[in-house]
C-alpha cells in the first residue's frame, strides 16, 4: 500500500512538472481549464415535486450543497443536477419525504482532479410557506442554507424539529420559528439570524465560525473546536459555550439565568450582556465584562499568574466579595481579568 501511495504521489509531481513545461512552451490556460471542467458529466436540471402535505423531509446526499426556502408555492419542487455517476432515490409513506443520493467510487483512491459549477452541485428545494415539517438534513461534502424568505421577526415561517449536518460546508439559517434544532459541521461555519426557538438549539463546529444573531431561543448550547463564537442580541434563558482555542464574544444578550463558557485557549468577552449568574473560564487568555453597574455583583474572580482590574483598579490575582445578589465567576490560569463599569 505505501509502495502504491508513493507511486501516485510520484504521478503528480511528473504531472505538475508536465504542466510547468507545457505553459513554458506557450500551451493555452483555457485549454487545461477545460480539460478538469466536469461540468459536462451533468445533463438538463430534474426536478421532482410533491403535493399533499408532509411532515418530514429526510435529505442524505454526499458531494451536495442544499437550498432550502420558503414561498407560495403550492407543491414542494426539489432542482437538482445528475452526475453520470449518481443515483437518486426518492421515497414518500405516511407523509415522510426521503431523498438520497449515491456517488459511485472515484478511482485514484477517490481523488477528484475535476472542478464542477456550483449551481451544478446544488439542490434547491422550495417549501410551501404554510407547511410544517421535521427536517433531517445530510450532506458529506457542501452547504446547507434553509430561509423563510425574508419575514419579519415578527412573524417567521414555522417549521418542525431541524436537524442539519455537513461534514465539509456552511450551515446557515434565518427568518424561521422552530421548536429545536440541532447543527452540525466538521469544517465549516454556522450561522443563525432571526431564529425564534421554543425549546433548545445545539450547534457543533469543529472548525469555523458559530454566529447567532437576533434570535430568541430558550436554551443554547455551542460545541467548537478551534474558531470564534460571536453571541449578538439574544434572548436566552440559559448560554452554555464549549471550546477548545476560541474566542467568544457575547454582545447586547438577555440570558434569564447563566451563561456558562469554557475555553482551553483564548479571550473571552461580554459587553451589555445580563445574566444571574456568569461563570467564564479560560486556561490560557483575557476575560473581559463590561458592566452598567457593580452595586448587584457577587465576585469570585482568580487570574492566577495575571492581574484582576475592576473598574480600573487593580485587585490583585484573587477578589472575592460576599455580598450580591448575581454571581459572577471568572477564572483564567493565565492571563488577565477585566471589569468594567460603563460611564
Amino acid at each position: 500500500m505505501k509502495f502504491m501511495v508513493k507511486v501516485f504521489v510520484f504521478l503528480i509531481v511528473v504531472g505538475f512538472v508536465m504542466i510547468g513545461v507545457a505553459f513554458l512552451g506557450g500551451m493555452d490556460a483555457s485549454r487545461l481549464t477545460n480539460t478538469f471542467n466536469q461540468s459536462e458529466a451533468y445533463g438538463d436540471p430534474m426536478h421532482y415535486t410533491q403535493s399533499g402535505t408532509l411532515n418530514t423531509l429526510m435529505l442524505d446526499v454526499t458531494v451536495k450543497h442544499i437550498e432550502m426556502f420558503f414561498s407560495e408555492t403550492e407543491e414542494l419542487k426539489v432542482t437538482y443536477y445528475s452526475h453520470t455517476d449518481d443515483t437518486w432515490e426518492f421515497t414518500q409513506d405516511l407523509g415522510v419525504l426521503t431523498i438520497k443520493q449515491t456517488q459511485k467510487m472515484k478511482p485514484f483512491f477517490g481523488f477528484n482532479f475535476g472542478f464542477v459549477d456550483r449551481y451544478l452541485l446544488t439542490v434547491t428545494i422550495e417549501i410551501p410557506q404554510d407547511w410544517i415539517m421535521n427536517y433531517e438534513i445530510r450532506t458529506h461534502t457542501g452547504d446547507i442554507q434553509l430561509f423563510g424568505a425574508g419575514v419579519t421577526s415578527l412573524n417567521p415561517f414555522t417549521a418542525g424539529t431541524i436537524d442539519l449536518e455537513t461534514d465539509t460546508g456552511n450551515i446557515e439559517i434565518k427568518d424561521l420559528s422552530a421548536p429545536s434544532v440541532e447543527l452540525k459541521t466538521d469544517t465549516g461555519d454556522i450561522a443563525l439570524l432571526n431564529l425564534l426557538v421554543m425549546e433548545g438549539l445545539t450547534a457543533n463546529s469543529s472548525t469555523g465560525v458559530i454566529h447567532l444573531e437576533d434570535s430568541s431561543i430558550t436554551d443554547v448550547i455551542v460545541n467548537g473546536s478551534t474558531g470564534r463564537v460571536e453571541i449578538e442580541n439574544l434572548d436566552v434563558s440559559s448560554l452554555d459555550i464549549d471550546a477548545d482555542t476560541s474566542r467568544v464574544n457575547i454582545i447586547d444578550t438577555i440570558v434569564d439565568s447563566m451563561i456558562k463558557v469554557r475555553i482551553s485557549t483564548g479571550k473571552i468577552y461580554l459587553d451589555q450582556t445580563s445574566a444571574q449568574i456568569y461563570d467564564l473560564k479560560t486556561n490560557t487568555g483575557d476575560i473581559e465584562v463590561s458592566l452598567d453597574s457593580i452595586d448587584s455583583i457577587k465576585f469570585d474572580l482568580n487570574a492566577g499568574v495575571g492581574k484582576i482590574t475592576i473598574d480600573g483598579i487593580n485587585q490583585g490575582d484573587r477578589h472575592v466579595t460576599t455580598t450580591g445578589t448575581i454571581d459572577l465567576i471568572a477564572e483564567t490560569d493565565t492571563g488577565n481579568i477585566y471589569i468594567n463599569v460603563r460611564d
